[in-house]
Order: C-alpha cells, then structure tokens, then sequence
C-alpha cells in the first residue's frame, strides 16, 4: 500500500500536486486530490493540473520568447536597405532571392551609368 502511495505521489509532483502532508493515508490523499474540483470530476481536475503543469508553463515561456526574437528579426528586416556606392547597373549577381549573407559579402557587380 505505502509503494503504490509513493507511486501517486512521485507522478502526481509531475503534475505540480504536491500533498499537504507526506504523513497522509492513501484516502485521506485521494479526498484532499478530489477536493480541488467541486464536483469531483477527475477529468476537470486533470485538465486544470495538465494546464498548469510546470513543464507546460516552460514551454510556453519558451515559445513567448521565441515569438519575441522572431518580430525583433521580422522588425530589423523591415530596416533593412542595401544601397550602392554608385549608381549603375547589375551585371552580375552572387545571390539569389532567399540566401542568407553575411555582412561584407559581394551580392552582386554593378557597372557605372557614366561610363557607358
């Protein structure tokens, strides 16, 4: 009896429920658990706990915080002009629409208008 109650409680403290006391019999346990829904519906119960579960609550700090990096990259896009040294044409490119690059890499030649 006492194992399957240290059972409970190990996959119970998952759930974040911890027991107002250690010291409890398996009863008293299984009406402090369904005292937490007023009507005792385990399934509502279950569903608030899973709600709530720490482990729940990090995923969603760390979606929230990859949804922030996302607009700030999204932001410094829209920010985001290359300008020419000169005003030409494109004679030839080094990129194509999509690739990443890196600061100082040759997209492209351009050639001078006034030279032509």
């Amino acid at each position: 009896m006492q194992a399957a109650l240290w059972e409970l409680l190990q996959s119970s403290a998952h759930l974040g429920v911890l027991p107002s006391s250690y010291h409890l019999t398996p009863k008293q346990l299984i009406a402090e658990f369904l005292d937490r829904d007023p009507s005792g519906n385990v399934d509502k119960i279950y569903a608030e706990l899973a709600r709530k579960a720490p482990g729940v609550e990090q995923a969603e700090a760390k979606l929230a915080s990859a949804q922030r990096n996302l607009d700030a990259a999204e932001l410094n896009l829209r920010c985001c002009t290359i300008k020419a040294a000169i005003d030409g044409v494109a004679t030839r490119r080094n990129v194509n629409p999509g690739n990443d690059v890196q600061i100082g890499q040759s997209l492209m030649a351009i050639r001078s208008l006034r030279d032509m």
